[in-house]
């Protein structure tokens, strides 16, 4: 049978066709377009977009992290920040994740109160309360350790230490109330005893830091001195202020942490209040970085006592601090913030832009971390590619 043919072009200009009218016109005249001869089935194209839309790159991770669905808007966005390789201690573990948050490297691990990265490719952290280690990330086996109730006759715990340019490492002992800079074998190359107003066998001190000098012209560099560093910067927890010594144990600057009006409370999430400060990282210029611990801020103060900048506990959209611990400035106008004890929901790790006061990347790790990580060290890719063999 014979099907009617129907010039419809007689009645329709070229530019006036309706797809419809299209399809009608190309049956009745049994033409066919190479492109619906070999045209494939409506719910094989339906497949196949879906699958696409599955397999999108977006690099996002969940709390778990694993990857999200994510699908690339048709407009033109600004790129996302890019995130940062993070070494931090969790549920008895040493944990490295990618910029993206997800697990590249781990190890059995308990109870660390600070954590280094060594000029050597390892990591110092501590065992227990007492003992300082470097560990080698690729061996995973401890390659040094010294038990630190070995260089004091009082009841000591220990919750700071670094390594130092001249090859020593640097250990704050709460309790006994001293710094003392000991060499690989173990013998006290140097030592001084610390300030305290409340002398605490738990909280004389948080975190220390070696001073790199700045705002004092007699202040040099540590790595320019073979005898030590110029001195120190001390997180006094107890007392609730941060101490700058020189190197033969001077006080020559002091902070207490301000309250802000606000009332103690008793805790260690956001609920909680005090002043009981966590780190206290020098700026280069004399001036302090704090991470205010129950204080809930980020307080960079002057060599003359003046807030130069403050980050409170909800002054992020969606995000709320508690505990800060760590606080690493980056070379990008960002400051890195560990956020301990803040809950399900909450980063542990938020990059907030100095300038904009906003929040830049975080890292979510509520399920896969706890609740109580105190430590996080942002890595750079060479150091990160040591563990992960990259």
């Amino acid at each position: 049978m014979v099907r009617p043919r129907f010039p419809l072009r007689n009645f329709f200009p070229s530019d006036a066709e309706t797809p419809k009218m299209r399809f009608r016109k190309m049956h009745f005249r049994k033409t066919t377009p190479p492109n619906v001869a070999t045209r494939l089935p409506r719910r094989v194209i339906l497949t196949a977009a879906f699958a696409c839309l599955l397999t999108s790159p977006s690099g996002a991770q969940d709390d778990q992290g694993k990857s999200s669905v994510h699908v690339k808007p048709s407009h033109a966005s600004p790129p996302a920040k890019q995130g940062h390789w993070i070494l931090l201690g969790a549920q008895g573990r040493l944990v490295l994740t990618d910029p993206a948050g997800k697990i590249r490297w781990e190890m059995p691990w308990n109870n660390i109160h600070d954590l280094h990265w060594t000029d050597a490719g390892e990591i110092l952290t501590r065992r227990g309360k007492y003992e300082v280690v470097r560990i080698n990330p690729v061996t995973k086996q401890v390659t040094w350790s010294v038990d630190v109730r070995k260089l004091s006759n009082r009841p000591v715990e220990l919750h700071a230490f670094e390594p130092l340019a001249n090859g020593r490492t640097m250990v704050a002992l709460s309790g006994a109330a001293k710094i003392i800079e000991i060499n690989d074998d173990g013998s006290i190359a140097h030592a001084f005893s610390l300030t305290t107003q409340t002398p605490s066998l738990h909280s004389d001190t948080r975190l220390v830091r070696a001073d790199v000098g700045g705002g004092d012209p007699s202040q040099s560099d540590p790595s320019q001195s073979d005898s030590g560093p110029a001195g120190y910067w001390v997180a006094h927890e107890k007392d609730g202020a941060v101490r700058r010594y020189d190197h033969e144990g001077t006080v020559i600057w002091e902070y207490t942490v301000p309250l802000f009006g606000r009332p103690r409370a008793s805790g260690h999430g956001p609920e909680a209040f005090g002043n009981q400060v966590f780190s206290a990282i020098p700026d280069g210029t004399g001036g302090v970085w704090l991470g205010t611990g129950n204080g809930h801020s980020v307080l960079r103060v002057s060599p003359e006592k003046k807030i130069l900048w403050q980050l409170g506990q909800d002054d992020l959209p969606g995000i709320r601090l508690a505990w800060v611990t760590n606080v690493h400035p980056t070379n990008e106008g960002t400051i890195l913030i560990g956020n301990c004890h803040a809950g399900p929901g909450q980063p542990i790790v938020v990059e907030v832009d100095l300038k904009t006061r906003q929040a830049v990347w975080q890292l979510a790790g509520f399920k896969r971390f706890g609740n109580n990580v105190s430590n996080t060290l942002p890595l750079t890719a060479p150091q990160a590619a040591r563990l992960v063999g990259n």
